[in-house]
C-alpha cells in the first residue's frame, strides 16, 4: 500500500496535481494536508476573548478571495472563474482523485494552554485557541468543502515545543471527528533495510492501540535526496549537485521506498511539500514536476498489475485500523462458503473492504461473492501447493458473506 501526501496547501502544487498529473494517470490519488486559514478566517469576538459562532452553530467563518493566477498550461485557474478559495478547492477535489485532510487551521501557531490569556509577547489568545485549530479546521473542510477530513496531518516545526504538541494531540484524540493523526519518520536514505521498521513503513501491528493511531508514519521527501546506486554508493546528498543528478537521485530514493513497501507488504507513505517547475531551484522540502511524473510512471504499472494499492490516506488508514482488529472465519456447507469478517471499529465510519484469501473446493471452475446485497465474480487462483483459492473484498460487519460457484 502506498499513499502520497502534499503538505501545506500550496495552490500551484494543487493546480499541478489537478491539471497535469490527474488526467495523465488513471491510478493517481493524493491527499493534500491543508491549513484551513488559507481558505477561510475564523472570526473572533470584539473583546478578543472568544470565537464568534455562526447562525447554524460552529464557528463564524469568512471565505477568502483568491488572487492565484496559474502559469501552468491548460489550467482552469487563469481568470476570475474561481474568485474565492472555497471555489478553488472545490474544483481541485471534484474528480475525487484529490482528497483534503486537516493540517490544523493556522499550521501550528497555537499556545501552551487553551484558556483565554496573554502570552509573554503580549499576544492575546482567545479561549479555546487550540480547540479551534482542531474543530475550526474540520468545520471548514467538512461543512464548507464537503471533505470527510477524518485524519489530522499534524504540522510541526521548531516553534512548537513539547507542551504545545501534547495539548494539540489531546485535542485531536478527544475529538470524535478524527480517527487518527499522521506523524513523520524522517527521510531517505535507508540502505539495505532488513525489516519494515528499517524501511520506515507502517505495519498492521502498530495500530492495535489508540496511541499508535496518532503516530501514522510518513516519509518527508525533498527534490534532492541521498539515494544509493547499484553498487551501494550514496549520491546527490545536497542541492549543489548537478540538476540531472539531483532529479535522478530523488526519483531513485522514492522508488527504493516503494520497493520496500512491496517487499515487506506494508503501508508506505510519501509526503511532498511544494512542487515546483524543473527550471526553479528547490529548497527545503520542495520537489520537481518531472520527479512527480517519473514516480507516477513507476507506480502506474504496479497499480495496473495489482501489485500495489495507491490509496487516499483516509482509505489506507481505515484499512489498516480494521485489519489490526479483524477476525475472520469460513465454513463450507452445501457447496457454499459462508465468510464471517468482523472488527472492533464503528461500521458507519470504517467502510473499507479488506481482502480475504479463501480456499475453495478444487472442483470449482467459477466463483462469485455475495456481500452486503451485491454480487461480484471472483477469479480462482492456484496456490503453490496446488490448492485453489479466491481473493474476496469484504467490509467487516456482523453480516455473513457467501462464496459459491457462479
Amino acid at each position: 500500500v502506498l499513499t502520497l501526501l502534499s503538505d501545506d496547501g500550496d495552490q500551484r502544487t494543487a493546480d499541478f496535481f489537478y491539471t497535469k498529473v490527474s488526467p495523465q494517470y488513471s491510478s493517481f490519488k493524493i491527499t493534500i494536508a491543508l491549513p484551513t486559514s488559507k481558505v477561510a478566517t475564523v472570526a473572533v469576538a470584539e473583546d478578543g476573548k472568544s470565537y464568534k459562532t455562526g447562525s447554524t452553530g460552529g464557528y463564524s467563518v469568512k471565505y477568502l478571495e483568491n488572487t492565484y493566477v496559474s502559469s501552468i498550461s491548460g489550467s482552469p485557474f487563469k481568470s476570475g472563474s474561481h474568485a474565492n478559495m472555497k471555489n478553488f478547492w472545490s474544483e481541485i477535489t471534484k474528480s475525487g482523485k484529490i482528497e483534503l485532510a486537516s493540517h490544523s487551521h493556522t499550521h501550528g501557531k497555537w499556545p501552551e494552554k487553551d484558556t483565554y490569556h496573554t502570552d509573554s509577547k503580549n499576544k492575546i489568545w482567545p479561549k479555546g485557541s487550540v480547540t479551534m485549530e482542531v474543530q475550526g479546521s474540520y468545520q471548514i473542510l467538512h461543512n464548507g468543502l464537503g471533505q470527510e477530513a477524518a485524519f489530522m496531518i499534524r504540522p510541526g516545526g521548531s516553534e512548537i515545543n513539547d507542551a504545545m504538541k501534547n495539548l494539540f494531540r489531546e485535542k485531536v484524540e478527544g475529538n470524535t471527528n478524527y480517527l487518527g493523526m499522521r506523524s513523520s519518520n524522517g527521510s531517505p536514505p535507508f540502505k539495505g533495510a532488513t525489516s519494515a521498521g528499517g524501511a520506515k513503513l507502517n505495519t498492521v501491528a502498530k495500530f492495535k492501540t489508540q496511541e499508535e493511531r496518532l503516530k501514522i508514519a510518513t516519509l518527508l521527501v525533498r527534490g534532492y535526496e541521498a539515494a544509493f546506486n547499484s553498487s551501494g554508493t550514496a549520491f546527490a546528498t545536497n542541492q549543489n549537485s548537478s540538476r540531472t543528478t539531483v532529479l535522478n537521485a530523488g526519483i531513485s530514493a522514492w522508488k527504493q521506498y516503494v520497493d520496500y513497501a512491496m517487499q515487506f507488504g506494508q503501508w508506505g507513505s510519501i509526503a511532498f511539500h511544494s512542487v515546483v517547475s524543473d527550471s526553479d531551484t528547490a529548497g527545503g522540502y520542495e520537489v520537481y514536476d518531472s520527479q512527480v511524473m517519473a514516480l507516477m510512471d513507476y507506480l502506474q504499472p504496479l497499480v495496473d498489475s495489482g501489485d500495489l494499492w495507491l490509496a487516499h490516506f483516509a482509505d489506507a488508514a481505515k484499512y489498516y485500523f480494521e485489519w489490526s482488529s479483524a477476525s475472520v472465519s469460513a465454513s463450507l456447507e452445501n457447496n457454499c462458503i459462508d465468510v464471517s469478517l468482523t472488527d472492533n471499529e464503528t461500521d458507519s465510519r470504517f467502510d473499507e473492504a479488506l481482502t480475504v484469501k479463501v480456499a475453495v473446493p478444487s472442483n470449482w471452475q467459477t466463483a462469485k461473492l455475495t456481500t452486503a446485497g451485491n454480487t461480484t465474480a471472483l477469479t480462482i487462483h492456484t496456490d503453490s501447493d496446488g490448492s485453489h483459492f479466491v481473493y474476496a473484498n469484504i467490509v467487516p460487519s456482523d453480516s455473513i458473506s457467501t462464496i459459491r460457484p457462479q
